[in-house]
């Protein structure tokens, strides 16, 4: 995936320096989130600062409460009370692998386990980044933006060439609603919007008839799906943004293959400003959808 997932055994950050230096590597824009594991990750942390100088612990409380939404990945609720952290996590990596955990010792002298005191971002799983190359493939597609996916409430899919005659989007859109309703075990209401061109697909009647025929199959519980057609001029590129954790942009699109090319792409985190734009113009639309899929 594009963005990486990192267990932090929670005493690591008790200190100023530790709690700076870590979190100032995670966030989806450096390609690296914290998992919340367990769910009261936050908690245990400040259970650690019993010995902090008050300065030190406002610092890190502060910090904590502070973090942004897409610095901390996921509620995992597997969870042994009776053992400690860094065990728990070994035993966690086996089923829902971190990239890598991160822990004061490692007396197992497990591969994936970095002493923070020994390390810095040089290290081979730190060094990752906002932006990868991918193979046009399904999994190339879909696999690097899964934690977007998992997370948001509103997704919102941009590609000027989207038509639902096509099957080779139609097996992207598909990965994405399978991925979508896997991690929506709250049964939250989530929402996808697909912006397109006006020229793709047909009329607006024949365009409608096609994702009744071919989409609505697709469609699952607690999902909605609206299309938005644009005139030629105002859509060019391609994006995936969602509500919570930003988004990125393709260079070829949503689709699996693409002519004139050489079966390669790059999906590039978009930087705040613009994420900020995109979503303003497609999100924030007066624009109607022409039709909405519900099951």
């Amino acid at each position: 995936m594009i963005f990486k997932e990192y267990a932090i055994q929670p005493d690591v950050l008790n200190t100023k320096e530790n709690c700076r230096f870590w979190l100032s590597l995670m966030g989806l824009e450096k390609g690296r989130q914290i998992s919340r594991y367990p769910k009261r990750w936050k908690r245990l942390v400040f259970d650690s600062l019993i010995n902090c100088k008050p300065r030190e612990k406002k610092y890190i409380e502060e910090r904590l409460f502070n973090l942004p939404n897409n610095v901390i990945k996921r509620i995992i609720n597997d969870w042994d009370p009776d053992i400690e952290w860094l065990n728990n996590a070994i035993e966690q990596d086996t089923r829902n692998p971190f990239h890598a955990i991160i822990a004061n010792e490692d007396p197992q002298e497990v591969e994936k386990v970095l002493i923070a005191d020994e390390i810095d971002e040089s290290h081979e799983l730190l060094d990752v980044g906002p932006s990868t190359s991918i193979i046009r493939d399904l999994n190339g597609i879909t696999e690097w933006i899964t934690p977007l996916l998992e997370q948001g409430s509103l997704i919102v899919l941009i590609d000027p060439f989207f038509s639902p005659n096509s099957r080779d989007y139609l097996i992207v859109l598909k990965r994405f609603i399978e991925i979508i309703n896997g991690s929506n075990s709250s049964g939250k209401t989530i929402t996808i919007q697909y912006h397109s061109r006006e020229s793709q697909g047909g009329i607006d009647d024949f365009f409608i008839s096609v994702c009744e025929d071919r989409i609505r199959p697709m469609m699952v519980e607690n999902l909605i799906i609206e299309f938005y057609r644009w005139p030629d001029n105002e859509i060019h590129n391609r994006f995936v943004l969602t509500d919570s954790h930003g988004g990125v942009s393709y260079g070829y699109g949503l689709a699996i293959g693409s002519p004139n090319h050489d079966g390669k792409d790059e999906i590039n985190y978009l930087a705040d400003n613009a994420y900020d734009q995109r979503w303003k113009k497609y999100a924030e639309s007066s624009k109607q959808p022409i039709c909405e899929m519900v099951l």
